[in-house]
C-alpha cells in the first residue's frame, strides 16, 4: 500500500494492542518493519528486556529523570522540549555517543508537541548540540478517517512547510513521519513521507467505522472460551447483579468464565452476542469481573466444555471486533487493547 520505498515503523503499545507485545513485535520484525513505536518508557525496557534489539521509538514526551535510561537502551526518544533535549545531550556527551530523537510537531492534534509555528526556532536551538542526533520529525492526525480531508491536508501542508524551511537554514533530518493507520487508508496521496506508523492494521482491523476498506484484512485475534456451568431456568427469575434481565420463558443459562477484568466490557451488558455451535446467543444480565452469563435456550445438545467465541469465527457466524466496538459507542482499538493478562494468549 504505501511502497517499497517508504519504511514502516510497528505500532505495539498497550501489550501490542492487547495481543501480547513480545510475540508481536517479534512476529512484525521478521516480516519486514525495521522500527517499532510505544507508547512510554517501561514498554521499551520490556522490549529490550525480552531481547529485542531493533531500533525502538517512544512516542510520549519523556522526563529528565528518564533520560538515563533511555540513553543506557540506545532509545529514541521524542522530544518536544529544550529541557528533556539537553538533558539527553549531556548524557550523549557523558557516553562519548549521540542520543538519537524525534521532534513532534502539533499540526492540529493539541495533544503533545510543539506548535508548528515555533518548531524552526526550536529545532534551530538544539540542532546543534553535540550528544544529540535529531533522527526524525513527525506528527499525527485527529482525523485522518474522516470523508472530508481538508483538515488533515492542512496539517500535511503545514509538517511540509516546516520541513522546507528546515532545510533552507541547512537542517535536514532524516526520517519523517505522519501516516498513522487511517491515514494510510484515507490520505495516500500525501501524508506517507518515508515512514509510516500502522497500529491498528497490523491486527487485522480497521480503525474506524469510516475507514476505507481497501486492504483484504484477517483479524490476526480471536477470543475464545468454554461453557463451565449450565442451568435450567424457570420464567420469572432473575440474572446477575441488579437483577437487570428477567427470564420470560424456560430457558438454559450457560455461564463462561470470562468477565469484564479480563477487558470484555461490561457496557456489553445484555447487549453483547456470543457464538456457540454457530450460533448467536445474548448476553443476558450483567457482566461481572470473572463471569458472564449467556443464554443458550435456542441452541440444542449444549454441554459444559462448549467452546464459546467471543471475538472471531465460528462455523458461518462471526463476531467482529468492529462489531462489538459499534455495539458499545467505542472504537476498536480500546477494545482489544483493554484485554486483560490472565487471558492465556495461544500464537498459531
Amino acid at each position: 500500500r504505501v511502497g517499497r520505498e517508504v519504511g514502516i515503523m510497528g505500532v505495539v503499545k498497550a501489550d501490542g494492542y492487547g495481543h501480547g507485545v513480545i510475540p508481536v513485535s517479534r512476529a512484525i520484525l521478521e516480516a519486514g518493519t525495521g522500527y517499532l513505536g510505544v507508547a512510554n518508557l517501561d514498554e521499551a525496557l520490556e522490549l529490550r528486556t525480552a531481547g529485542i534489539e531493533s531500533p525502538i521509538l517512544i512516542f510520549s514526551p519523556g522526563l529528565p529523570e528518564e533520560a538515563e535510561e533511555i540513553a543506557g537502551n540506545r532509545l529514541t526518544a521524542t522530544v518536544c522540549t529544550e529541557k528533556f533535549a539537553f538533558s539527553l545531550a549531556r548524557l550523549g556527551r557523558k557516553k562519548g555517543e549521540k542520543v538519537k530523537v524525534h521532534i513532534k510537531l502539533d499540526t492540529g492534534m493539541g495533544r503533545t508537541g510543539i506548535y508548528f509555528e515555533d518548531a524552526v526556532d526550536f529545532i534551530g536551538r538544539i540542532a546543534g548540540e553535540e550528544g544529540l542526533e535529531i533522527e526524525g520529525i513527525y506528527t499525527h492526525f485527529p482525523s485522518a478517517e474522516e470523508k472530508d480531508k481538508t483538515f488533515s491536508l492542512n496539517q500535511t501542508e503545514r509538517f511540509n512547510e516546516i520541513i522546507a524551511q528546515l532545510e533552507r537554514k541547512g537542517i535536514r533530518i532524516p526520517l519523517k513521519h505522519m501516516a498513522n493507520s487511517a491515514a494510510i487508508l484515507n490520505l495516500p496521496e500525501s501524508s506517507y513521507f518515508n515512514l509510516v506508523r500502522p497500529g491498528l492494521l497490523l491486527y487485522g482491523l480497521y480503525p474506524s467505522f469510516e475507514a476505507k476498506k481497501e486492504l483484504h484484512l484477517r483479524p490476526a485475534l480471536s477470543l475464545k472460551t468454554k461453557i463451565v456451568y449450565l442451568k435450567k431456568v424457570p420464567p420469572g427469575r432473575t440474572i446477575g447483579y441488579g437483577r437487570t434481565y428477567v427470564t420470560k420463558k424456560e430457558t438454559v443459562i450457560a455461564t463462561l468464565p470470562v468477565g469484564y477484568g479480563d477487558g470484555y466490557s461490561r457496557f456489553l451488558s445484555n447487549k453483547g452476542e456470543v457464538l456457540v455451535k454457530g450460533k448467536r446467543a445474548p448476553v443476558r444480565g450483567r457482566i461481572c469481573m470473572d463471569q458472564t452469563m449467556v443464554d443458550g435456550g435456542h441452541i440444542p445438545g449444549l454441554e459444559v466444555g462448549e467452546e464459546v467465541v467471543l471475538i472471531g469465527r465460528q462455523g458461518k457466524e462471526s463476531i467482529t471486533v468492529e462489531e462489538i466496538a459499534e455495539r458499545i459507542g467505542t472504537v476498536p482499538h480500546e477494545i482489544v487493547s483493554r484485554l486483560g493478562k490472565r487471558i492465556p494468549r495461544v500464537y498459531v
